[in-house]
């Protein structure tokens, strides 16, 4: 009896493949399907347990996506496997230039209109993709959706992490830099007392000092930022522009143009006019960047109705180089920058998109290649009385 039984076992073993026993296809074959379905889903499963495995031993989610699409290409005899993501980098193994090409399989992973898995096969007259090798690919792309998200979620801990670090390093920073700033107002009073009343030169004290204390002021505005300290105010949208059109041409040199085109009434809104004029300036600063061989900043201002309420608007538009699409999507993120190493802190959009926020406003961007880009930027009225 106790024969029999472990005879039954062990036939039982081998009438299952994985975890589905053989009984399942029969009853599959009874309702008009193909136990190679099965089989071929099988080989997707199989290449998703290798992945937990890979994510059981610590393996990073690029890497087990990677590795997942290089077993793809011995799996289903293929020389091209990639997963593509709405304005981001492809990630792909085997030859890239057959991505595209005829006999190409694409997945959709149901992320986005443009995120899928794309494999192919080398030779125009190879085997096609059965429906078998499609049911299997079908578990991949699943999984491969699963590991985007785990992707996607890895970065925004890497960013909060650097975000934690730059907040303890910003107070060090503040102080030795509120310090140099001190000296330095210092000595322009002296330079500002010992010129005589008639000097020419003694005309320049009095921009410099303004240069110094709007410094100090983005000096404490930095430090909000770490902090999440709230807006003050209430000051209206034209001033805060106007108080820093002097930095802003300064900014942008000679070659490069500022335009204000700013409503007669701008609505007044609840925050600190080092605020408003940090978001202008990082802003305009951006758009120089992008005006390398010259071109104009124009910035507006006005009222709208917007979710039913109204809202002060800020507009800066340039015509310069523009911005790429795969760039859009990470263009708000600290310490991203599309600047050679050392130009650029990758700081200055995300303090504006911090600030906006703060003030329970929203921020966009619009951008053609080579047509310039245009910021809207949306704060909350703190007045109706100068509204719509």
């Amino acid at each position: 009896m106790n024969t029999d039984a472990t005879r039954f076992e062990r036939r039982d073993d081998t009438m299952r493949r994985g975890s589905k026993p053989i009984h399942a296809d029969v009853a599959s074959s009874e309702r008009g399907e193909s136990p190679c379905s099965h089989a071929a889903e099988t080989k997707g499963e199989r290449l998703v347990e290798l992945d937990a495995v890979a994510w059981s031993q610590g393996e990073a989610p690029r890497s087990r996506i990677e590795s997942l699409l290089a077993r793809c290409l011995e799996s289903f005899a293929a020389q091209f496997a990639s997963l593509e993501l709405d304005g981001e980098e492809s990630l792909w193994a085997g030859d890239a230039e057959l991505g595209h090409g005829r006999g190409a399989l694409a997945l959709p992973l149901g992320l986005g209109p443009k995120a899928r898995l794309v494999i192919a096969r080398r030779d125009a007259d190879a085997k096609p993709f059965d429906a078998g090798d499609r049911a299997a690919l079908a578990v991949v792309a699943q999984r491969l959706a699963v590991l985007t998200g785990q992707l996607h979620n890895e970065r925004l801990l890497g960013a909060a992490q650097r975000f934690e670090a730059l907040g303890r390093l910003t107070s060090g920073v503040a102080h030795d830099f509120n310090n140099a700033l001190t000296a330095i107002r210092g000595y322009v009073q002296l330079v500002d007392l010992e010129m005589p009343a008639g000097s020419p030169a003694r005309a320049l004290a009095a921009p410099a000092q303004q240069s110094i204390d709007f410094a100090a002021a983005l000096t404490r505005q930095l430090l909000d930022f770490t902090c999440g300290a709230e807006a003050t105010g209430p000051i209206r949208l034209n001033d805060a522009i106007r108080s820093v059109d002097r930095l802003l041409r300064t900014l942008l040199g000679d070659r490069r143009k500022l335009v204000l085109a700013l409503a007669p009434s701008s609505p007044i809104v609840r925050a600190s006019g080092t605020a408003l004029g940090q978001i202008v300036l990082n802003l305009v600063a951006n758009a120089r960047d992008a005006l390398a061989d010259g071109g104009t900043v124009t910035i507006r201002s006005g009222a709208v109705r917007s979710a039913g309420r109204h809202d002060a608007e800020l507009v800066v538009s340039d015509d310069g180089c523009g911005i790429a699409p795969q760039h859009l999507p990470h263009l708000f993120e600290p310490l991203f920058t599309t600047k050679p190493l050392g130009q650029g802190t990758g700081l200055g959009l995300a303090t504006v998109r911090s600030i906006v926020t703060g003030l329970g406003g929203s921020i966009a961007v619009t951008s053609d290649a080579g047509r310039g880009a245009t910021f809207t930027i949306r704060i909350p009225a703190a007045d109706s009385a100068a509204n719509p």
